[in-house]
């Protein structure tokens, strides 16, 4: 054991890098259905590293700080400066409203109790299970923002920060996860009839359109060729709307001969056509079964539905829905996926539009075309990235948050997490209308979320390692019982506000309370027991908001 430590020691990053790998593993494992998750996986590893003095590269911390924040601007912007519209207004109240609860509740437990600086910041930071607070909390002490007791060292306080981190993230996930699934029950809410009764309401809605639709990569639109044989449908003529009621799919191309043409409306065929369907192939049996058996050609074939991700940038388009828009399977178009905030919510034919929403879309050229002209405009292949905007946001928002007013003795300034999720959430907000500016794929922007997330915990926890077991000792049992009240009692406040206040439909505000705690497993907790993926609406809308407001928290309650 001894040979290995020293052989860490000598080798920082070769520690950090085996600190992820094992701190992945951990997280993925389940105790009792929850999962740690990886943050909390390496910030554990961190820690015994650091409590036998094993450090990782010196700029571990500043780099994943600067990547992670800023990207959680990227993120958070499309949606945020606009965020008035429907009931984003009322998400933002609620996500502020629990916020604020939860800042008082944290500052009032941590006066009560006597805690040491920097415990109060993490124990919102752990209760919440909200990642951006920590890393504004830390920012805040090394710019030297907090307002620590004279020679009260800036490490110690570092130490409490993250030693209260890691205790109150288990209660607050696991917490969440029980608060959720008891208050229905408490409140005798039926959510499954709710959730069906919801889901009814919005079909039955402004469009009346009630077209399947399903968020799977393995359902997305495919060409298939049959062979016409079946009798009964080659003694008249057919339109593509019969076709379409009949299958659900559309007749692309009619080949008969060596002649290939379009299909006329209305149109016949003869035993021994070869016609190209587009459907979803849970569909295409239904085709093959009204048509014939399947064939391969391949001029056919060669004509594929053309798949496309569109950014809602268009003013005549926001606030409408797909089915106003002429996004239908019975007009060629097949809607696969909407994400808000980068996040998936409900696929519906009825769901209003907001500014910056991606819907992925497969149909025809000349149809998908149009559409883009319709919506906004088409995001550019996934694999490029705007790496010149990246890194010049970066630098400017650093450069905005090193930027302070004196006012008395007290300085005043964003600070650099400010500065960095200010110039995100710009430039993330620009996109809506210049999606070109500052592209980041998905892919991309969560490769830098995560690795900057996870460098970021590794190096405080290293850190901090040194004093964990005394700090545990000292404030543990204090933390575990502040903790609950804090992932608690502004959820509690947050159902009632939403309930007698914003008046939000309990499946909709379930899913937006998770997102006001930012804890993803419970809003997947709320999902299950709802039986549709409502909820993540309510989750989007204040998620987006959730994390800039709590981002602020830690900056504020480190001063405390």
């Amino acid at each position: 054991m001894s040979t290995l430590l020293n052989a860490l020691a000598n080798q920082p990053v070769v520690a950090l890098f085996l600190v992820l790998g094992s701190g992945y593993l951990v997280g993925n494992l389940k105790f009792f259905g929850f999962q740690l998750g990886p943050a909390t996986g390496v910030l554990l590893g961190a820690l015994v590293l650091g409590h036998f003095e094993i450090a990782v590269p010196t700029n571990t911390l500043a780099l994943g700080f600067v990547f992670f924040i800023y990207c959680v601007g990227l993120q958070a912007g499309p949606q945020f400066f606009g965020a008035f519209r429907e009931e984003g207004g009322k998400y933002l109240l609620l996500a502020l409203f629990v916020a604020l609860s939860a800042v008082g509740l944290a500052a009032f437990m941590g006066n009560v109790l006597g805690l040491a600086p920097g415990y109060t910041a993490g124990l919102l930071a752990g209760a919440l299970t909200s990642t951006p607070t920590l890393v504004a909390a830390q920012d805040a002490l090394t710019a030297g923002m907090a307002d620590l007791p004279d020679a009260f060292p800036i490490e110690e306080a570092a130490t409490n920060l993250t030693a209260s981190y890691a205790i109150t993230y288990l209660v607050g996930l696991i917490g969440m996860g029980v608060l959720v699934n008891a208050l229905p029950r408490i409140l005798h809410i039926d959510l499954p009839a709710e959730a069906a009764k919801l889901a009814r309401l919005r079909d039955s809605g402004r469009s009346g359109n009630r077209e399947p639709t399903r968020r799977s990569r393995s359902n997305l639109p495919i060409l298939r060729v049959y062979r016409v044989e079946r009798d009964d449908l080659v003694s008249g003529t057919t339109t593509q709307a019969e076709f379409l009621e009949r299958t659900g799919c559309l007749m692309a191309r009619i080949k008969r001969g060596d002649t290939i043409r379009e299909p006329g409306e209305p149109f016949a065929l003869e035993p021994g056509d070869l016609v190209s369907v587009g459907g979803r192939p849970t569909r295409q049996g239904q085709a093959g079964a009204l048509l014939g058996p399947e064939v391969v050609d391949r001029e056919l074939l060669e004509q594929h539905p053309e798949t496309r991700n569109i950014i809602v940038t268009r003013v005549d388009a926001i606030r409408r829905t797909p089915a106003q828009l002429g996004i239908t399977e019975s007009n060629g178009l097949f809607l696969s996926e909407i994400k808000r905030a980068g996040i998936d919510v409900p696929l519906s034919l009825d769901l209003r539009l907001q500014k910056g929403d991606a819907l992925m879309v497969t149909g025809g050229e000349a149809g998908v075309e149009q559409l883009i002209r319709d919506l906004g405009q088409a995001e550019r292949p996934l694999h490029e990235t705007d790496l010149v905007t990246f890194a010049f946001g970066i630098a400017v928002g650093l450069v905005v948050g090193s930027f302070a007013v004196r006012i008395g003795s007290v300085s005043v300034g964003l600070g650099l997490a400010g500065g960095l999720l200010l110039t995100g959430l710009i430039i993330g907000f620009l996109r809506t209308s210049y999606p070109n500016l500052g592209r980041v794929p998905l892919a991309a922007r969560w490769i830098f979320m995560e690795l900057g997330l996870m460098f970021f915990m590794a190096g405080v926890g290293v850190r901090a390692g040194g004093g964990i077991v005394e700090a545990l000792r000292e404030s543990g049992p204090m933390l575990v019982g502040a903790g609950l009240l804090v992932t608690t009692l502004p959820v509690l406040s947050g159902f009632a506000f939403g309930q007698l206040v914003l008046r939000l439909h309990p499946v909709i505000l379930l899913g937006a309370l998770t997102g006001a705690t930012t804890s993803t497993p419970a809003l997947g907790i709320v999902t299950r027991m709802a039986g549709n993926p409502l909820p993540s609406l309510g989750y989007a809308g204040t998620y987006t908001f959730a994390n800039v407001f709590l981002a602020v928290a830690g900056g504020v309650l480190i001063r405390v």
